[in-house]
């Protein structure tokens, strides 16, 4: 059975390769994430090789996942399987059997399908465009505030942070599914995270955790700092999360606040997720 799947599979790649007028022979694979470090590169990659997969849908399937900003929706886990290691036409017959598609370098770079499953957001990920070498610098500029982008003489973009821009982000509690990995880095532009809140004086809804106390000193935290009807603030950018905490009459909390439990319990269910620390450029 096995083996009769496997040729199922081969002759629809087959006919695949057929159906793409002209036919590529290079494509773009490019990074699943932009939190991770290979984040905003794209390199060529010969149809023959192997890379993971994440399809993209125009419309909506169930269980496929939809980010804020995107258009389209996207799952990486199709049929209960993460499909780690496929040439480019078993990508496109893998996506096109699940109803959907390759998805495009843009929709990758920018952060379309990250999160989507099988932990693919640190990967080269198989790319609908076919390879084209940058020429200038313009051409491989990424929209981020916080990276340079320069054409290197292979014709592959170079991605750089910028000194001092990147800010870092905290896990809610330091017993939460995201704990290990406590902070990371984000570019305060052109990311979403969560809001959680801090005052150095007590505040209406705001919490004083015990742990926090003994470690950093008398500061409470909030979550639910919006307006009535938006009490939690979740997927804003940096400058969305320090609105929405000068609103309040407080302030972002500082990485050690975060890693100190200070927001820990402090509602929106945010204990699991991560959220915006006030640090510069300390995530790792």
């Amino acid at each position: 059975m096995k083996l009769y799947v496997l040729s199922m599979i081969a002759a629809m790649a087959t006919q695949a390769h057929a159906d793409l007028n002209p036919v590529p022979t290079t494509c773009t694979i490019a990074c699943g994430g932009s939190s991770n470090a290979c984040k905003g590169s794209t390199q060529p990659a010969d149809v023959s090789e192997t890379h993971p997969i994440r399809c993209c849908s125009d419309v909506e399937k169930p269980g496929w996942m939809k980010r804020d900003r995107c258009d389209i929706w996207s799952q990486t886990e199709i049929d209960g399987v993460c499909h780690s290691a496929v040439t480019f036409f078993e990508a496109v017959v893998i996506c096109a059997k699940a109803g959907g598609r390759v998805c495009t370098k843009d929709e990758l770079l920018n952060d379309c399908t990250r999160g989507s499953g099988c932990g693919t957001n640190a990967g080269m990920v198989w790319s609908a465009d076919t390879w084209a070498p940058c020429v200038t610098d313009a051409e491989c500029e990424d929209g981020l505030e916080c990276t340079t982008n320069t054409c290197g003489g292979d014709g592959i973009c170079q991605v750089n942070d910028v000194s001092n821009c990147l800010i870092a982000t905290g896990c809610g509690a330091l017993d939460g599914n995201c704990s290990h990995r406590p902070q990371r880095k984000a570019d305060p532009a052109f990311h979403f995270h969560h809001v959680r809140c801090c005052s150095d004086s007590p505040l209406p809804g705001f919490v004083l955790n015990p742990t926090c106390s003994s470690t950093v000193g008398t500061v409470y935290g909030a979550s639910e700092v919006g307006p009535p009807g938006e009490e939690c603030q979740e997927l804003k950018t940096y400058d969305e999360a320090v609105a929405a905490c000068d609103a309040v009459g407080a302030r972002i909390c500082t990485a050690d606040e975060m890693l100190s439990d200070c927001t820990k319990d402090s509602g929106c269910k945010l204990n699991n997720k991560i959220s915006w620390t006030s640090d510069v450029n300390t995530g790792r």
